[in-house]
């Protein structure tokens, strides 16, 4: 991407550095992999190593379609680290949640 354009999993209403408000919702990768059948889906911030690395070698180990969302951020235009940081986590928690509720 280029500056001022929108990634397909930019928060609905997120203002680009351009000033364009994205009008989209953001494609969820992860329920995209389940919805197709996978087996093994894991998100992860590529700052973290301690997570990363063991969600890694699952996916390797796992028998079935693996998919692993890693979010990294952009190291030119991305002024703020400590707030994607957050949200990775918390994105990856979410999806922790998510994997433990039967049917979803």
């Amino acid at each position: 991407l280029t500056k001022g354009q929108d990634s397909a999993t930019a928060d609905y209403g997120s203002v680009s550095k351009s000033g364009h408000m994205n009008t989209f919702e953001g494609i969820d990768l992860c329920a995209l992999a389940i919805q197709l059948g996978a087996t093994y889906v894991a998100q992860s911030f590529s700052g973290d190593k301690h997570q990363l690395i063991p969600l890694i070698k699952g996916a390797l180990a796992h028998s079935g379609f693996s998919f692993i969302n890693v979010v990294s951020p952009c190291v030119t235009f991305n002024n703020n680290q400590e707030i994607f940081i957050m949200k990775a986590r918390r994105m990856a928690r979410m999806l922790e949640v998510r994997a433990q509720i039967p049917g979803v």
